[in-house]
C-alpha cells in the first residue's frame, strides 16, 4: 500500500524536479522525499543544493571543451533524508496519516501538543515560534526506561533526529516531583522562603536554565534583525553608492577582508600590486583569486579553466613550459639475452 502511495505521491513534485528525476539525475529514493514536501521547499531543496551535488573532472588538455563541463549528480538518499529532518519542520496540523499513522492518530487524540526536539540548535528556516529543546522536556510514556505522569502532554519531534514522531512528554518543571524532582524541590523551597519572610509578594519563579535563557535571548535577537535586514540592506546600499571606490578607501578594506576571511589575502598574492583607483583594486583582487587558485589542492583542474575564462589556451601553455615525457622503458631493465647456435660448416658430415 505505501509502495503505491509514494509512486501516486510523485505527481506532487515540482516541474523542475519531475524534469530531474525523468532524465535520471535523481533517483526514485530522492524523487519520494522530495514529493513529501510542499512546492516551496522543493525548490529550496533543489536550489541550495540539497539533493544535488557538483562533481568537477580533472582538466584535460587534448580534450574538448564540453566534455569538461562540470557534471551534476545526486547525493545519498540518507543525506538528503537528514537534510530534510534539519531543514524542514514537520507540519502537525496535517500529518500525513500513510506516512505518520501513529502520529497522526495521537495528534488528534491530544488535548495540548508541543513542538520538542533533540537539537541544540535550530536553523532559521526550520523555527516557528517556541521549540522545547532537550534540556526542556523528557519523555512520559513508560517506554524506554521513561516515567509517566499527570502532567504529561503530547510532543511532537518539529526538527532533527526522528522528525515526526509523536510520544507523552513532560514539560512542567515547577509541577512534577517525577521528572524534574530537584526543580520541583527547588519551587517549593522558594515558595516556604517568602512565605516565612511574611512577603505580600509572589515566590519567585523557579529559575530558568541558563542556556535557555542565552538561546531564548538569542532568537528574539535574531527576530529583530530578520524584521530590520531589508532596511538595513537598503541603507548600506545607499551608503556604498556615496563612499568612494578607490583602492585605499573603506570598499575596498571591505572586499580584502571578506576576500581574506575566505581563504585568501593581498599579502599571499604578490602577482599584481594593490594600486591606488577602482580598477587597479579590481585587478587586485583577480590576481588574489588567481593565485589562491594556483594553490588549491585541485589546481590542476582550476587553473586552466580560470585561464579559459581569461581567453588563455591552457593547453598550448602546459605544453609549452611542461611537455610531456614520451614513454620509456623502465629503469633498470636489461635486454633479454639471446644464444646462437654455431653455424654448420659446409661439407660437415654428419655423425
Amino acid at each position: 500500500m505505501k509502495y503505491v502511495y509514494d509512486r501516486m505521491k510523485l505527481l506532487a513534485l515540482t516541474p523542475e524536479a519531475k524534469k530531474l528525476f525523468l532524465g535520471g539525475t535523481l533517483t526514485a529514493g530522492h524523487a519520494i522525499l522530495l514529493a513529501r514536501l510542499g512546492a516551496k521547499d522543493q525548490a529550496r531543496a533543489l536550489k541550495v543544493g540539497a539533493a544535488l551535488r557538483t562533481e568537477r573532472t580533472l582538466f584535460d588538455p587534448e580534450a574538448d571543451d564540453d566534455a569538461q563541463e562540470d557534471t551534476v549528480t545526486s547525493v545519498s538518499v540518507r543525506e538528503f533524508e537528514a537534510w530534510i529532518d534539519e531543514h524542514v519542520r514537520f507540519d502537525a496540523k496535517e500529518p500525513d496519516p500513510m506516512l505518520f499513522p501513529e502520529t497522526a492518530s495521537a495528534i488528534a487524540e491530544a488535548k495540548k501538543i508541543v513542538p520538542i526536539t533533540y537539537l541544540h540548535f535550530i536553523r532559521e528556516e526550520a523555527r516557528d515560534g517556541r521549540t522545547w529543546g532537550p534540556k526542556s522536556w523528557k519523555r512520559a510514556d513508560g517506554l524506554k526506561k521513561s516515567k509517566t505522569c499527570d502532567h504529561a502532554v503530547t510532543g511532537f519531534i518539529a526538527v532533527g533526529p526522528h522528525r515526526g514522531e509523536a510520544f507523552p512528554v513532560c514539560i512542567a518543571k515547577e509541577k512534577c516531583a517525577i521528572h524534574w524532582p530537584q526543580a520541583r524541590a527547588s519551587a517549593k523551597r522558594a515558595a516556604k522562603a517568602h512565605a516565612t519572610a511574611g512577603s505580600p509578594e509572589k515566590p519567585t519563579p523557579l529559575k530558568l536554565d541558563p542556556y535557555e535563557i542565552r538561546r531564548h535571548q538569542r532568537d528574539e535577537l535574531q527576530k529583530r534583525w530578520v524584521k530590520a535586514r531589508p532596511s538595513m540592506l537598503q541603507v548600506i546600499a545607499e551608503r556604498i553608492m556615496k563612499v568612494s571606490a578607490s583602492s585605499g578607501s573603506t570598499l575596498g578594506e571591505i572586499l580584502l577582508r571578506n576576500l581574506r576571511e575566505n581563504g585568501g589575502g593581498s599579502e599571499s598574492a604578490p602577482i599584481i600590486p594593490r594600486g591606488k583607483t577602482a580598477e587597479d583594486l579590481v585587478r587586485h583582487l583577480a590576481g588574489i583569486v588567481a593565485y589562491r587558485t594556483a594553490h588549491e589542492y585541485n589546481f590542476e583542474d582550476a587553473l586552466p579553466r580560470l585561464a579559459k575564462t581569461l581567453g588563455l589556451d591552457p593547453a598550448a601553455i602546459l605544453k609549452r613550459e611542461a611537455p610531456a615525457q614520451t614513454s620509456a622503458k623502465p629503469a633498470g631493465s636489461k635486454k633479454k639475452k639471446t644464444t646462437k647456435k654455431p653455424a654448420k660448416r659446409r661439407g660437415a658430415k654428419k655423425s
